[in-house]
């Protein structure tokens, strides 16, 4: 047999409804079984402490009565030596009563039958019978009813997200404002389409960026050999040209595929890292004035990543500054900081929080020297992210630009901690 009908939301949501249904409506009539069986007898009760008070009433008057049945079957006596007491029935309450009738005590007993009770009992079981399973089925059509109903807004919602192209970044669901889970399912998948849009629209930019910094070095390639083919001399200078153009082409695809590297989170070689011996290490080759100022600083990173980073930020550094650069490592709790910063223009600081955005540039406000491909920070703000930690872009003490470079100390710290980019003061 084929279950998979069942799979249905409607028919599941009904089945629980029917048996949920049914077995409440069950343990209701069993309650309400015993309670009407408890209200009988003591309706019963009732009726023969009535009666045994009649009789109580009529000793004390002087009557010789030992006994009276009425008509609705109820039956009382005394109970004393020469009169034994009959003692109730199966089926039957009895009722007994101790009293002192002219200073005599005496003990009267009552008894009637709860056949009656017990017949209607009986047709309110067989009636339970009849009502719990149409109760249930009522109600899990109801809920089947109220299912359909309220998935309306979702078949909608799932005709109006297939209608949504490849190339569409602008079409939204419609939100009915009623702020219900539906009205917030709605609001959750447009800002869903929205970080897509805007992934989207950023890899665009990406690839168009990445094409003009590839081509652009190509395009010199093509016209040195273009200018050689046409007889130009084939001297020192067109190599040294040739060699730079090829250098740039080849740095400018590293740095695209170790960011591609870095958006997919590899895992990292951790080990220990003195981050001040580091940074002189990454300073020998580069040419300028730069000091560091070690005040200890021990973490556990990624050494090949750190270094490209530390390389980046200090080449940054020296492409705009006016004479010199500092770098600054230190401890702060359970986080390592690297500062670098140099005596150049500076950054506006609405522009401090996107230069570590991809090919973001903002050299004509630090023209010193010429600019990269814009994107030594962006590299290091993907290795911050990648180890747990945050970059920040504010004033440094020589009065240009300062980038502080905050890592966890360990593993466990970079798990537990975040990531931001954020603008300095």
């Amino acid at each position: 047999m084929n279950w998979r009908f069942l799979a249905g939301l409607r028919v599941q949501v009904g089945l629980v409804v029917l048996v949920v249904t049914a077995a409440l409506y069950s343990a209701l009539g069993v309650l309400g079984f015993r309670l009407v069986q408890s209200a009988g007898r003591d309706a019963v009760a009732d009726r023969v402490r009535m009666v045994t008070a009649e009789l109580a009433s009529d000793l004390a008057g002087g009557a010789q009565v030992v006994r009276i049945t009425t008509p609705d079957g109820v039956v009382a006596w005394v109970v004393s030596k020469s009169i034994p007491a009959l003692g109730p029935t199966p089926g039957e309450v009895e009722v007994t009563e101790h009293l002192t009738v002219h200073h005599v005590p005496v003990v009267l007993e009552g008894a009637a039958s709860v056949a009656s009770t017990g017949a209607n009992l009986s047709t309110l079981h067989h009636g339970l019978w009849v009502a719990v399973p149409i109760a249930a089925v009522l109600s899990a059509l109801l809920a089947g009813y109220a299912v359909h109903r309220a998935l309306r807004q979702v078949g909608s919602m799932q005709a109006q997200l297939a209608s949504i192209g490849p190339s569409d970044v602008v079409t939204r669901l419609e939100r009915t404002d009623s702020g219900d889970e539906l009205d917030e399912l709605a609001g959750t998948v447009n800002a869903m389409l929205d970080r897509i849009a805007q992934g989207r629209l950023a890899q665009h930019q990406f690839t168009s960026d990445a094409a003009h910094e590839l081509r652009t070095p190509l395009m010199a390639l093509a016209g040195e050999l273009e200018l050689a083919r046409g007889g130009a001399p084939v001297d020192t200078a067109f190599y040294a040209r040739t060699d730079a153009s090829l250098e740039r082409l080849a740095s400018r695809i590293d740095d695209l595929v170790l960011l591609s590297s870095l958006d997919e989170r590899p895992p990292l070689l951790r080990s220990d890292v003195d981050l001040g011996e580091l940074a002189r290490q990454e300073c020998l080759p580069l040419a300028g004035s730069i000091s560091v100022l070690d005040h200890g600083a021990v973490a556990q990173l990624d050494r090949r990543l750190i270094a490209r980073a530390l390389t980046n930020l200090v080449t940054n550094a020296l492409r705009h500054a006016t004479s010199a650069v500092q770098i600054e490592v230190h401890t702060e709790g359970d986080v390592v900081v690297v500062r670098v910063g140099d005596d150049g223009p500076g950054v506006a600081p609405e522009q401090r929080q996107v230069i570590f955005d991809r090919f973001r540039r903002v050299d004509d406000a630090r023209n010193v020297r010429h600019g990269g491909a814009g994107l030594g920070l962006a590299i290091v703000a993907s290795v911050a992210e990648v180890h747990g930690g945050d970059v920040v872009a504010g004033v440094s003490a020589l009065g240009g630009l300062e980038v502080t470079l905050t890592l966890p100390r360990s593993a466990l710290g970079a798990a537990t901690s975040g990531t931001s980019l954020v603008a300095g003061n």
